[in-house]
């Protein structure tokens, strides 16, 4: 077990030990006091009168009856807590997936983009020499009608 001046930084030992039972006093005091008993001393636990341990005592349980309804309060609101904190570690994780999903779709859109930019102008042209074709189509037409109207008129004359 390690001595106490490895654990405590204290100059002088024999000045700790002569001022232990004064620094416990003063815990204790302290402790007290943030229960509400202002007026506990050293008498309290050397000579105790028993009126006045039974009212220290029931302000010991009030305080630990009120600390207790807290208490649970505390708690839920921790395993709450750390409940949110699960979610949003798998939330991160989840968004961190999809996030290298991204990059990853856009890296094969940079891939393929001369391939599309390609087939895109291919398909300008074929749409582009459709366009002619129908024009082509739609000339041949009028000139088939015109020469339909020659012919049944050539025909009508003989």
């Amino acid at each position: 077990m390690p001595s106490i001046q490895n654990t405590v930084n204290i100059q002088s030992l024999d000045m700790y030990n002569n001022y232990a039972q004064f620094i416990v006093l003063h815990e204790i005091v302290y402790f007290m006091k943030s229960m509400g008993i202002h007026n506990f001393s050293l008498r309290d636990i050397t000579n105790p009168e028993p009126n006045r341990t039974l009212s220290i005592l029931s302000a010991v349980m009030n305080y630990m009856k009120f600390h207790s309804s807290f208490l649970q309060i505390y708690e839920d609101a921790t395993n709450e807590t750390s409940e949110i904190y699960e979610r949003k570690g798998i939330v991160e994780q989840e968004y961190q997936k999809l996030v290298d999903e991204l990059e990853r779709l856009q890296q094969r859109c940079e891939e393929y983009k001369p391939t599309i930019e390609a087939h895109t102008a291919d398909v300008n042209a074929s749409q582009n020499r459709i366009g002619e074709l129908d024009d082509a189509i739609g000339t041949t037409a009028q000139n088939n009608s015109q020469v339909e109207g020659e012919i049944e008129t050539t025909c009508a004359a003989i």
